[in-house]
């Protein structure tokens, strides 16, 4: 029993480094700006320079500055320093130009060129009232210079960079207040009209395997985990390890009981119905099971709040007097249960009524034992294998919890937090919660495979 054990534990070691590495993969792929709102911008009174600090210097904070792996297979155009450009969309227009020319000096040159263009462009200010003739028309030309130079640092599809130098070159000549930007969009459209001579496509067909070392962001990820420090929410601005200790109390406590009162009704009456094969009890049993399990568990909440919201709170309050909440927990726990116990009693007695008919039952009946010993004594014992699978997907059910019982009850748990981290892109709220619910799985597993070695010490001797 200790050898199946320690071999069970060894195995769940490496499946535990898998479900990290693909908690990572899934969840720094979410789609969105995650960081969307973590700035002020132009429409609270800051300026854009003052923004793109103000972005950088978050997204430094949470890594994103870092190469994802401790290594990546790219071609030989793109450079392994590709990754320090923060912002998605001049990363992306900077990929296709390489794709475009395969020449990663080249393509660094006109980047350079265009951020000098863009620096110069928010270094000029609007001519001084009186200065021109209509200060709005200036103004707003020089938002469209500005709008124009930012586009060709963020534009990788050549016929619209050709389109964008053309609108710059048109605002420069007929505002002489742009004067100064002459002479760095004259190098970068320099730059640019040089880029297909120097092009070298056949190194974008050539992988390559860059090596970044241990300062990466799956490995600050992890190690932070095992230091204690899951990271920062990106929607709350909390520590995550908090977040979820804060999320979790509900709905650990109401999947608790949940499969709790599952067990306590669902085992006594699948023994029941067992006993009672084929007979009255049997039968108007498996109508009520069969009709309650058809039930959609959103359905029922929506009707229960329906039916009851002039006798009980139909919203959950977590700051409500301890003695009001059995009557506001009550519909949320009916919810929760009525479809676990209907499936669990069916499962046993579905179980019990094939062991019932092995040869070794048909022995002890012929030895005289009474029918609920042979029930409870020889045939439930080996019955428990499905009800132990069972079991197993509790312990992922108490990190993510249900979204929809959770969403309709408005209950502050974990199930609506995963929700909105989702729809929000909040990346490393998902890694942790992701990861937590593919240990819990695992510990069920590796719990299951215990329980069945217990069950039937056959099982350990065979593995």
């Amino acid at each position: 029993m200790g050898t199946y054990v320690l071999r069970r534990l060894l195995l769940a070691v490496p499946t535990l480094g898998l479900v990290t590495l693909l908690a990572f993969a899934l969840c720094v792929q979410a789609p969105g700006d995650p960081l969307a709102g973590d700035c002020p911008s132009w429409e609270d009174g800051v300026g854009t320079q003052a923004y793109e600090r103000c972005r950088e210097a978050r997204l430094q904070a949470y890594g994103r500055n870092l190469p994802l792996f401790y290594a990546s297979v790219a071609s030989l155009a793109e450079p392994d320093t590709l990754h320090r450009i923060l912002e998605p969309s001049e990363r992306a227009a900077t990929r296709r130009w390489l794709y475009a020319f395969g020449n990663p000096q080249a393509v660094h040159a006109y980047r350079l060129a265009l951020h000098r263009l863009v620096q110069a462009s928010r270094e000029l200010s609007p001519p001084a009232a009186g200065a021109h003739p209509d200060p709005f028309q200036a103004r707003n030309a020089l938002l469209q210079m500005q709008n124009a130079c930012r586009s060709l640092l963020i534009t990788g599809q050549p016929t619209r960079v050709d389109r964008h130098y053309l609108q710059a070159d048109s605002l420069q000549r007929e505002a002489p207040f742009l004067s100064p930007l002459a002479m760095p969009l004259q190098q970068a459209q320099a730059q640019w009209a040089a880029l297909p001579g120097q092009a070298a496509r056949w190194r974008y067909y050539i992988p390559w395997i860059h090596f970044h070392g241990w300062d990466n962001q799956y490995h600050r990820w992890l190690t932070g985990i095992f230091r204690g420090d899951w990271g920062l929410s990106y929607r709350y601005k909390r520590p995550i390890g908090a977040l979820i200790r804060g999320f979790l109390g509900w709905t650990v406590l109401f999947t608790g009981l949940a499969v709790l009162i599952a067990y306590l009704l669902g085992l006594p009456l699948g023994i029941l119905a067992a006993a009672q094969a084929g007979k009255a009890f049997d039968r108007g049993l498996a109508v009520v099971l069969f009709a309650l399990h058809a039930l959609p568990a959103f359905w029922v909440a929506t009707l229960l709040r329906v039916a009851f919201y002039r006798d009980l709170p139909i919203l959950f309050d977590e700051q409500a007097p301890w003695s009001e909440m059995p009557r506001q927990m009550l519909l949320p726990l009916v919810a929760y249960t009525f479809g676990a116990f209907t499936y669990l009693s069916r499962t046993l007695r579905a179980s019990l009524l094939e062991v019932l008919h092995e040869d070794y039952i048909r022995t002890a009946r012929a030895a005289g034992f009474a029918p609920w010993r042979i029930l409870t004594r020889h045939a439930l014992r080996n019955a428990w294998g499905p009800v132990i699978t069972l079991f197993v997907s509790v312990f992922p059910a108490l990190i993510s919890g249900s979204v929809i019982l959770e969403r309709i009850f408005d209950i502050d748990g974990m199930g609506d937090t995963v929700f909105t981290a989702t729809l929000t892109g909040d990346a490393p709220l998902l890694m942790a919660v992701f990861l937590l619910t593919g240990a819990l799985t695992i510990l069920g597993y590796l719990l299951a495979d215990i329980l069945y070695a217990l069950a039937d010490p056959r099982i350990a001797q065979r593995a």
